[in-house]
């Protein structure tokens, strides 16, 4: 019995092609991003498979996935960086989703938490080490990462997630919240009023 795997003659796709065809075969970049980490995980130093990750989080992505939303993600502890922060973003124009703000005191807290993170395009995920041990921030994450969404790691007190894949390089706010709050409004092409 014959087997078909890249390597055969008799399957005439390349390994490329079979790449480009699983992540042009989807419309959206979320569902791209999706299959583009699997094929990463099979193989995580394939330089064409780097190349496309670029693609997938060039500036205009970060730009068009925070039009559609930015979800704060956080530790209670980081509660009032995180409030500061909202307060700078929504004064920019941009649309912020914070559960201490925006869930109404008679809904349901998981039901509107689930459909923030339905609706969002960009997670904000405010690292700390009290961020990196809390439980409900690391489900959020990890459902933004298995919707295929982008994650802009922001960082507020210095903490080791060198685990945590974040296809976006991080933002330091930990010596400079003005400097911070420069550069990711810069990231999210914002024009800046100073």
């Amino acid at each position: 019995m014959a087997s078909y795997t890249l390597e055969n003659p008799k399957f005439k796709t390349s390994a490329n092609q079979v790449v480009d065809d699983a992540i042009s075969y989807y419309q959206s970049p979320e569902r791209k991003r999706i299959a583009l980490r699997r094929a990463l995980q099979a193989t995580p130093d394939d330089p064409r498979l780097k190349q496309i990750q670029q693609k997938l989080t060039n500036p205009k992505q970060v730009e068009q996935a925070a039009q559609a939303g930015v979800f704060l993600n956080y530790s209670r502890a980081d509660e009032l960086f995180v409030l500061e922060l909202a307060d700078n973003l929504r004064d920019m124009g941009i649309n912020v989703w914070l559960d201490m703000i925006d869930i109404s005191g008679d809904g349901d807290w998981n039901n509107q938490i689930a459909s923030a993170l339905a609706t969002c395009g960009l997670m904000l995920t405010v690292l700390s080490p009290n961020a990196l041990r809390d439980e409900a921030a690391l489900n959020e994450r990890r459902h933004f990462v298995e919707s295929g969404k982008l994650i802009q790691p922001i960082i507020r007190r210095r903490c080791d997630f060198r685990e945590s894949d974040y296809w976006l390089a991080p933002i330091d706010f930990s010596r400079d919240y003005v400097l911070g709050l420069h550069n990711l409004l810069r990231v999210l092409s914002v024009d800046m009023p100073y």
